[in-house]
């Protein structure tokens, strides 16, 4: 399994998807090999990021990013052909109203089985929603590379951006939820 999370962006020292995803990788459910990764929040680094990230191998790829209005573990359903930066990158960019591969489809669906992981982890007791896309800045811009790029299921979760350790702990526990229930690959 290879779990993706980004870098602290914003002017903030810290990102809470690294964090969740190094705590679920020092403890994956049983059965599960982690792969972690570091995501650059830079949209001109992004596509070589994304590309290195594809070529490895695993049975899935499950990227992590903050956002500061989700209130549980929120899985994404697509990816949508659209950068439209609120904000700076951390290289001082903000694309505004640019597609992330030109003359590729609006949006993409997930291709893991969101709907199904999702009431896998409820089953085990995690609060988990589904949310329709993944916004517009380098969170979607990288689900969008990964669907267009990737040979295994992709999902893309989000985080709370703002995380107490209490609540730290419920949303890994609610990841190793999702990624212990992704079904095995038959090669």
């Amino acid at each position: 399994m290879i779990l993706a999370a980004f870098e602290p962006f914003g002017g903030r020292r810290e990102n809470q998807s690294e964090r969740v995803v190094r705590e679920v990788a020092a403890a994956p459910p049983r059965g599960v090999d982690v792969d972690v990764h570091i995501l650059p929040v830079t949209f001109a680094r992004l596509p070589g990021a994304m590309r290195a990230l594809v070529a490895q191998p695993g049975q899935a790829l499950v990227i992590v990013g903050e956002a500061a209005g989700a209130r549980a573990l929120r899985l994404e359903r697509l990816a949508v052909n659209l950068i439209d930066a609120r904000i700076a990158d951390n290289a001082g960019a903000r694309p505004v109203d640019q597609p992330v591969l030109r003359g590729a489809p609006l949006a993409l669906l997930s291709t893991a089985p969101v709907k199904r992981l999702a009431a896998a982890a409820r089953r085990k007791g995690a609060v988990v929603e589904l949310s329709m896309s993944a916004g517009t800045f380098a969170c979607n811009a990288s689900y969008y590379l990964a669907l267009s790029w990737s040979p295994v299921p992709v999902l893309f979760v989000h985080v709370p951006a703002r995380l107490a350790a209490p609540r730290r702990h419920l949303m890994v526990v609610a990841l190793g939820a999702v990624i212990g229930a992704f079904p095995e690959r038959k090669d």
